[in-house]
């Protein structure tokens, strides 16, 4: 039996072992069936690092290495192979299902499920059992995997299937640690965050990928295909190669760091990163010096005008996000039968106030997300678009209407409402009593959940007093405070250093010297575990440690043929053992304090 073989007996033995401890027989099942396709497909995953591979220097380059990017290819594709996929019941009805909250016995008891109406369908709960099955095998995975961080840094399973590891500082007490109830007033600590779970693939679009979703196959240019390559399981093993090689060099750092993977992301976090900042909470934790997550990227020539330049791109702030549900009620003395419809009946009504909302007068807020942008952006435009962009105190009117005429720019500046399910009649000849529309909003900087709604309920009222609109599941997130994006920060510096270094690129053929790649602020579209550590920590950034070149690869998020090149895994593992020693030698007075202020108008 090869070594390779032993391995991964061992994995699927350990995985099969706590399914059966913690979810019972429909999960130990499941289980049994996530273990052995990722029997199928496991390749050399006993190999590790030779001593003469780790860069002392985290700056060397370590995706130059051709038998690491293949290693680190390998692990990927590994992980993408079990299918911890995120459920929730998000039907029409508006039931709901939603984790247990509960952080206590987190080790020794399944985390519950609530809903706001019904019971949760057989078929989701068998689905959920395998998905946190797949987990479980996944957190074995990882444990056999990188062995030096699960033996020298304190690791704990929070609600039992996310993860929080604490590298702490050599002046915060180094290795010494008695319980999982320690207090930690450390200060100045670093928190570096992804996600285990990665969202469904669709019904009717599995033939539509290149290769399986789940299969983890590697193709002869490197990428590895499939379903949380990029989302979000690139991030997480940048985290834990990085931290590995640096403990394998001898590597301690000074400062405290955290180092989070979250099971539920994609469906709100409350049961992984929200307990994960309880957890650090009651262990004493006040305040972070710094947040890192997933988030934007690195994208080349997406900018008109800048295809030269690479643009690292961080989201200092994320949109707030809203579901609400507007229903249009039948009037009282309204016929049933559509024989006799009526300019009243409740479709129509809907009809209209669809409409009427699509025809709003939007909100622009152009210091916010392609404001910031371009701020930084500037130096590096055509001299008529410097010109412009310098000067919008004069030309603020017409680059606003360039920008609303783009729904990319667009969604950065403005509240969005996009109607995404509609309910009814169940029958072609009734006219239903009541007709509803599914609305999800994305609330721009300046705005809030409840001023957004109002505004929303006065567009209703006036077509029609019998249109209701009410909150619809429990997701309504006011956007997040604005992190500092001062060149003068301490930490925001020590990021945009590292994104600068780790996507150098050659200018033209003719200009060989290696140049920078331009570090840019933006709004982050989407919403993040990040939400969840907004009252710990003033310094959030959101950016992902990879390279994107075209936008059909950046349409693999959530998408068709999700991919990513392990080459460019390898060089994310580079800049963030780079990162994870910028801000492990903080000073102590740079670390604990305040952030450089937001500039005005941010």
């Amino acid at each position: 039996m090869s070594a390779t073989s032993t391995t991964t007996r061992t994995v699927a033995a350990r995985a099969l072992a706590t399914a059966a401890a913690h979810s019972g027989s429909v999960a130990l099942a499941a289980a049994a069936t996530a273990v052995a396709a990722l029997t199928a497909g496991v390749v050399q995953t006993n190999r590790t690092i030779s001593a003469q591979a780790v860069p002392l220097d985290p700056r060397d380059a370590v995706h130059t290495r051709p038998d690491d990017v293949q290693l680190i290819g390998e692990r990927l594709a590994t992980m993408v192979r079990f299918k911890t996929v995120s459920w929730d019941d998000d039907n029409s009805s508006g039931r709901k299902c939603a984790h247990h909250h509960d952080d206590h016995d987190h080790e020794e008891h399944e985390p519950h499920h609530h809903h706001v109406h019904g019971e949760l369908d057989p078929h989701l709960e068998a689905r959920i059992a395998e998905s946190h099955a797949a987990i479980l095998g996944l957190l074995e995975y990882l444990r056999a995997t990188y062995p030096l961080i699960h033996s020298r840094l304190h690791i704990e399973r929070v609600n039992t299937y996310s993860l929080l590891i604490t590298w702490r500082g050599s002046e915060d007490g180094g290795a010494h640690v008695d319980s999982d109830n320690w207090r930690d007033p450390v200060h100045g600590a670093t928190l570096l965050m992804a996600h285990s779970d990665v969202v469904p693939v669709p019904a009717g679009t599995e033939s539509k990928w290149k290769h399986p979703p789940f299969d983890g196959h590697i193709d002869e240019e490197g990428f590895v295909w499939g379903r949380g390559s990029m989302d979000d399981k690139g991030n997480l093993i940048i985290l834990l190669e990085a931290a590995e090689r640096l403990l394998m060099a001898g590597y301690w750092p000074s400062r405290t760091i955290y180092i989070a993977s979250g099971h539920d992301e994609e469906i709100g976090g409350f049961a992984g990163s929200a307990q994960i900042a309880a957890r650090l909470q009651a262990r004493g934790v006040e305040s972070l010096a710094m947040v890192v997550d997933e988030g934007t990227m690195c994208v080349q020539t997406i900018i008109r005008g800048l295809d030269p330049y690479r643009i690292a791109l961080v989201g200092v702030a994320e949109k707030g996000s809203l579901t609400l549900k507007m229903t249009a009620h039948r009037k009282a003395d309204g016929a049933g039968h559509a024989s006799m419809p009526s300019p009243d009946d409740p479709v129509v009504v809907l009809g209209k106030a669809i409409a009427a909302i699509e025809a709003r007068e939007r909100r622009t807020n152009l210091d916010a997300g392609v404001g910031w942008m371009s701020r930084y952006l500037v130096p590096y435009f055509p001299p008529v678009h410097r010109f412009v962009m310098s000067n919008l105190w004069l030309f603020r009117k017409v680059v606003a209407r360039v920008l609303q005429s783009n729904t990319k720019t667009a969604a950065t500046m403005q509240t969005t409402v996009a109607f995404t399910m509609l309910d009814g009649s169940p029958k072609i000849n009734v006219i239903p009593d009541a007709a509803s529309a599914f609305m999800d909003v994305r609330i721009a900087a300046g705005e809030t959940a409840d001023s957004v709604t109002a505004d929303l309920r006065a567009i209703a009222a006036h077509v029609s007093p019998q249109l209701v609109i009410e909150p619809w599941g429990n997701r309504a997130a006011d956007p997040s405070p604005v992190s500092t994006m001062s060149p003068n920060d301490p930490y925001f510096s020590a990021l945009s250093r590292v994104l600068r270094g780790m996507y150098r690129t050659h200018r033209t053929a003719q200009e060989p010297a290696f140049r920078d790649a331009v570090v840019a602020p933006t709004m982050l579209m989407g919403n993040t575990d990040t939400r969840h550590f907004v009252h710990l920590a003033r310094r959030i950034y959101r950016t992902s440690f990879f390279l994107m070149w075209t936008h059909e690869q950046i349409a693999g998020f959530h998408g068709v043929n999700e991919r990513l090149q392990a080459e460019n895994v390898a060089r994310g593992v580079s800049g963030m053992m780079e990162l994870m020693r910028a801000v492990g030698e903080m000073p102590k007075e740079l670390a604990t304090s305040a952030p450089a202020p937001v500039e005005k108008g941010a």
